[in-house]
């Protein structure tokens, strides 16, 4: 989140009125006849065909620095594999990611974008990056289709830019509602990641908290260097509030959790999705945190439906090292088959960068464990085609739903677009 968009304070109470609609249908069954659900079995005759001309997709990934997410490439890898071994590829041709990796700076990810753009074979990208607005400044300017994690306003608002995901506005909705309604918080603090994108983020939601009637008695910034963070944990008076909004990096989760454990501190810990990961999980630092997350990706296989199950079949059967439902492996799932959803109803011979872009632009359909999707967006965010998102409770390292995917009104946001 930009620091330099305006927050109205008259508005800010009218979000959380609006933040949260109700339990939304999880149905995967897609509303224009085509879906993106997985099949369960492998007819014969459904792998590509390996002497076809590939369908070539960039993969933006950032991985290379500080803030590193391999799962996005591992899970693309997985998936690849899966569509073409089971899906039959792309109307027979093989679905190929050309991954390129980005570091932290905006630079590397916009030369990945020019990089894609260059490359004729080149249809359409996906964006897994926290440079995504400059990336994205790129692709639109050539015509290149692309979808995005959705991780800042800019993303939300130009054509050629999707996100098949909640976004940051959906995901914070869900957070300050279940805060002041699950959480019946009236004072909290944040454990924000020192980090100029995450502290913006922290000041938007401690502003948003206040207009709701939840004070913020502190906002800790952690650095990544602190291998304890018990210091953090003091600092933010963490046993007398009613509760701490955790927006930290994921490789800070779990210190954090040690360190709330040995200080025998019992206060509710609600966090951002990048603290539901696999490692976080089986250390048992985050049990009995609440977890906002855009899809029910992570959800145990015990007790998940059959949606949760096939994800992780299929992570068993083609997995590559590193692939995951947690962490933006679940986000990597939604893009993925969604894309595949576009692209194997237009059939191979009418691809091109325009007749993608157009299809994604009115798409209208399901992915498993995902909300519905429904392009353009509503409001000024007419590429935020995801709406639902949910809270999970961290139980014996498990991820258990508390709410299912709910709706919200991103539209209560528009203000942020002024000035």
């Amino acid at each position: 989140m930009r620091t330099s968009m305006r927050l109205h304070a008259t508005l800010l109470a009218l979000m959380l009125v609006a933040a949260a609609c109700g339990d939304a249908s999880t149905d995967t069954t897609a509303a224009t006849g085509t879906t993106a659900a997985p099949a369960t079995t492998v007819p014969p005759g459904t792998t590509a065909d390996p002497n076809m001309e590939p369908v070539r997709v960039g993969l933006i990934s950032q991985e290379k620095e500080l803030l590193a997410f391999p799962e996005i490439s591992a899970m693309a890898r997985t998936l690849e594999t899966y569509v073409n071994s089971e899906l039959g590829g792309v109307d027979g041709h093989p679905l190929e990611f050309d991954i390129c990796l980005a570091g932290d700076a905006p630079e590397s990810s916009v030369a990945c974008a020019q990089q894609f753009v260059n490359d004729p074979t080149i249809l359409t990208m996906i964006v897994g990056s926290f440079s995504s607005d400059p990336a994205h400044a790129v692709s639109r300017e050539a015509g290149l289709p692309a979808l995005t994690l959705g991780n800042f306003i800019e993303d939300l608002v130009h054509p050629s830019v999707y996100s098949i995901d909640p976004g940051i506005l959906g995901l914070v909705s869900v957070m300050i509602d279940y805060a002041v309604t699950g959480l019946n918080a009236q004072e909290v603090s944040i454990a924000c990641a020192d980090d100029p994108a995450f502290i913006g983020l922290c000041e938007l939601i401690s502003a948003l908290l206040d207009g709701g009637g939840v004070a913020t008695r502190h906002l800790v910034a952690v650095g990544f260097e602190q291998a304890d963070l018990t210091g953090a944990v003091i600092a933010a008076e963490s046993a007398d509030v009613d509760g701490v909004i955790v927006i930290l990096d994921s490789s800070q989760c779990v210190p954090w959790g040690d360190a709330t454990r040995t200080l025998g501190i019992t206060t509710p810990m609600l966090a951002a999705d990048p603290c539901m990961n696999k490692e976080a999980l089986d250390s048992g630092a985050i049990d009995d945190w609440f977890v906002v997350l855009p899809s029910r990706a992570p959800e145990s296989p015990t007790t998940g439906d059959a949606d949760v199950i096939e994800l992780n079949r299929i992570l068993d059967a083609y997995g590559s090292d590193g692939a995951t439902a947690f962490g933006y492996g679940g986000w990597v799932w939604g893009n993925v088959l969604a894309l595949y959803d576009v692209l194997e109803g237009l059939g191979y011979e009418n691809l091109s960068r325009e007749s993608i872009d157009t299809a994604l632009s009115t798409y209208q359909g399901t992915v498993p464990l995902y909300g519905e999707i429904s392009c353009p967006g509503p409001g000024s965010f007419v590429g935020q085609c995801v709406t639902e998102a949910a809270v999970f409770e961290v139980d014996g390292g498990e991820a258990k739903p508390v709410t299912g995917l709910v709706e919200t009104d991103i539209t209560v946001f528009e203000f942020l677009l002024e000035g």
